[in-house]
């Protein structure tokens, strides 16, 4: 993530002008470092270099979000995204369902797996599995069948 980051930044010493493509890159490299501030601050750069934050960066900060053991900043994103012309698509929402369940918020979890479902996107296994897992550990009455039909 450090290579990225100084490469990203040595960009226009050698002629280059980093994009969405070079940002979500360092973005990318960043989660993978669990360096999940520097993913959202360069999402927050990114107009200031003259590239349009995209699906994939948006995505990339969520992930580097949820490793890090943040949930608010992903549901903030989700929110935001739209603002941006942007939709979230099933990495978003899985990426923001499993920071909240990660830091055990359980009622955000649930909200954003209705808004999911709301905008008619397909949860992943991923999805499914941290929701039924919940649903078991809590005692709620949303069954697995129930869930399952959702998939």
């Amino acid at each position: 993530w450090q290579l990225a980051l100084s490469t990203l930044g040595e960009m226009p010493c050698m002629g280059l002008s980093p994009d969405e493509f070079s940002s979500s890159a360092a973005m990318s490299a960043c989660e993978k470092g669990y360096q999940w501030q520097f993913s959202v601050d360069l999402l927050g750069g990114m107009p200031k270099m003259k590239a349009l934050p995209n699906q994939i960066s948006c995505n990339a900060v969520l992930s580097a979000c949820e490793k890090g053991g943040q949930w608010q900043m992903p549901l903030a994103l989700l929110m935001t995204m739209p603002e941006l012309r942007l939709v979230p698509n099933q990495i978003s929402f899985s990426s923001a369902i499993l920071a909240c369940m990660n830091c055990n918020r359980w009622e955000s979890m649930f909200s954003s797996w209705e808004e999911m479902l709301h905008g008619r996107i397909q949860p992943d296994r991923a999805c499914y599995s941290a929701l039924s897992g919940e649903c078991e550990q809590r005692g709620l009455l949303m069954s697995e069948d129930s869930l399952a039909g959702r998939l």
